[in-house]
Formats: structure tokens, C-alpha cells, sequence
């Protein structure tokens, strides 16, 4: 994408690979993006796009479950 490139140059500034490795030891995007001095959408972007299976896990998502009732105030 176009953030991932200097310039819009098409030169790729960040080896794919290594997020994809990262991610698939248990990394968080967010913890990927921190090491490779990346924003976490250009992580996202690499995951996406090389199909890696399963949900992207963020930290601002696992951080807080939600617990979710109806009106009666009964737990679902």
C-alpha cells in the first residue's frame, strides 16, 4: 500500500515475512508494528494481504472483555 512505500515509490520499506512470523509466534499487531517502527494498519495490511488465517489480534482488543446483557439484565 501506499503508506508502506517512500514516496508512493512502489519500493516495499518492510519485509512482509518477518510480521508474518512475528504474528504467527504469538506477537500482537501492535507489538509488531512497535518493533519495526511501522503503524499497526501497515501490519494489518501485510497479514491481510498474505492471507493469514485466523483474527488479527490487536491489543486495544484483547484488552477488555465485553459482557453483553438483554433488557431484563440477564446474561448473554
Amino acid at each position: 500500500g501506499y503508506n508502506a512505500t517512500l514516496g508512493g515509490d512502489g519500493k516495499i520499506l518492510y519485509d512482509y515475512t518477518l510480521f508474518i512470523e512475528d504474528y504467527n509466534s504469538g506477537m500482537l499487531v501492535n507489538e509488531i508494528a512497535n518493533k519495526y517502527g511501522c503503524d499497526r494498519h501497515t501490519v494489518t495490511k501485510a497479514l491481510q494481504i498474505n492471507n493469514v488465517d485466523g483474527k488479527i489480534n490487536s491489543i486495544n482488543r484483547l484488552k477488555h472483555k465485553v459482557y453483553q446483557y438483554d433488557k431484563e439484565n440477564n446474561f448473554i
